[in-house]
């Protein structure tokens, strides 16, 4: 019952709540709306009601894709369900009875800050909701091997990108160059530079260790040392699962997502677990264990 209603009975509710009442107040609103606010507080730019709404309704749909086909990715989807229908619902309410966009209400620093707590409500209720346990890998009976002989050594190195950021922040960064109004087109250029970090990673596995970097510049990085690792394996990744994309720490567990797919997974001594997301995942794996194998038994 509460996996149905993690599962679909929320995600319904929620698509509801952000298409129903903008029919209904439709007449109410003019067109087009209101849709982003300066600094200032100060509407600064509009769209048709109809494409936001319809915009709304494609995002949540995805959203409720993902959380019906793995309903341990609740809390990420939920958190980015809550900011969306609260910054939504607060974005009817400013335009509501206006004559025209540019005179809806103001929008103020504590608006903002409810849509962020409404996010942070919304994500631990999808913490709660959530199954107990978080995906793993299944390692045990079946760990992958390379192959590796006593006496040799290999090196295996993989990447995974995020070609939709790839393709899309420096498109993002012209724009806000060129478009961008003064003292507000460099937050644009600067997220699609962090956007740009966090859209590659790499992933080097020797004698010496695994190493792991993030980001065009290969920063953040880590090795882990084979004395670390128990076991190796792969998976199959959904960001929001991992709480979404980038470097991401649980208690007990690393991530670092730039993708959904292929991820090599190490279970480490300590009892935690490392994952990356990283095109053929199990031939790491394999290489992987075959050093830790080595690595217990110098002799062999």
């Amino acid at each position: 019952m509460r996996s149905a209603v993690t599962r679909h009975g929320i995600p319904a509710v929620v698509l509801l709540a952000m298409v129903v009442p903008a029919l209904v107040l439709a007449p109410r609103l003019p067109d087009p709306i209101a849709v982003h606010w300066g600094w200032g507080g100060a509407p600064d730019g509009h769209a048709p009601w109809w494409l936001v709404t319809a915009g709304a309704a494609v995002f949540w749909g995805v959203a409720w894709v993902v959380v019906a086909r793995n309903a341990s990715a609740a809390p990420g989807v939920y958190g980015l369900g809550g900011v969306f229908l609260a910054a939504h619902s607060l974005g009817l309410w400013a335009n509501l009875d206006a004559t025209s966009w540019e005179r809806a209400r103001p929008v103020t620093w504590s608006l903002a800050l409810g849509i962020a707590v409404t996010g942070l409500v919304a994500a631990a209720v999808g913490w709660w909701l959530a199954p107990g346990k978080p995906p793993e890998a299944a390692l045990s009976g079946t760990a992958p091997s390379a192959g590796l002989r006593p006496g040799e050594e290999a090196v295996w190195s993989g990447t995974a990108h995020n070609f939709v950021v790839l393709a899309i922040a420096p498109v993002a960064a012209a724009v806000a160059a060129v478009f961008g109004r003064v003292g507000v087109w460099w937050a644009g250029l600067l997220v699609s530079l962090v956007a740009l970090m966090f859209s590659t990673v790499r992933v080097l596995v020797g004698p010496a260790g695994v190493r792991v970097c993030l980001g065009l510049l290969g920063w953040p990085r880590r090795t882990l040392d084979y004395d670390e690792i128990a076991e190796a394996g792969s998976d199959r990744v959904v960001p929001l699962a991992y709480g979404g994309w980038g470097w991401r720490r649980r208690p007990g567990r690393t991530a670092v997502v730039v993708r959904a797919g292929d991820g090599l997974v190490l279970r480490l001594r300590s009892g935690g677990t490392f994952l990356v997301t990283v095109d053929d995942a199990r031939t790491a794996a394999g290489l992987v264990n075959d050093y830790v194998s080595r690595h217990r038994s110098p002799a062999s």
